[in-house]
């Protein structure tokens, strides 16, 4: 195999990279972390072309698409609901409608918590291939903390190792040599 010019994967992977770790910032977080999984998707993309290798992408793809439609939809759900509940408690709707929406909140909650652990099991799966291409060590630690952080959401402490698995990405790509 020839020498493999990745120096735009890295770029565009550590620009994806710095833009998930602003996930956290209230309200904009939200834009960094789409437009961070952007910049990553196009540099998995690159990478998957560069060393021919088709099954990165897949496996990347099996847990980016899903992960777009969850968080779309929690944002959606978020918004309509928050609004149901205050257009319900003002209307003074018979019985006490916040039992109705904790409810509701909880079969999401349970139902994001299952596709989640799905998205970050698929995100593992395209890190170690990468990791295997690679040998950058910290595409596979991202894949497993992120994985097992998805699985620790219900505890609480898996919402910090997931934010986590995003400065392990960002200092993968960081990390990623400019040509292998």
């Amino acid at each position: 195999m020839d020498n493999i010019d990745l120096s735009n994967v890295k770029k565009n992977g550590t620009i994806g990279g710095i833009l998930l770790t602003t996930s956290i910032i209230p309200f904009i977080g939200i834009i960094g972390f789409f437009a961070g999984l952007l910049f990553i998707a196009k540099a998995i993309v690159e990478l998957s072309n560069a060393i021919k290798d088709q099954l990165i992408y897949k496996k990347f793809m099996a847990g980016f698409m899903p992960n777009i439609i969850l968080t779309v939809g929690l944002l959606i759900f978020e918004i309509f609901f928050g609004v149901g509940y205050l257009i319900a408690k003002s209307l003074r709707a018979q019985g006490n409608p916040a039992v109705f929406f904790y409810l509701i909140s909880i079969m999401v909650f349970i139902l994001g918590y299952i596709l989640g652990i799905i998205i970050a099991y698929h995100y593992k799966l395209a890190f170690d291939k990468i990791y295997d291409a690679t040998k950058e060590v910290y595409f596979k630690k991202a894949g497993e903390v992120m994985f097992f952080g998805s699985l620790l959401v219900i505890v609480g402490i898996g919402i910090i190792l997931i934010y986590v698995s995003y400065i392990f990405i960002l200092k993968a790509f960081i990390n990623l040599p400019e040509k292998i």
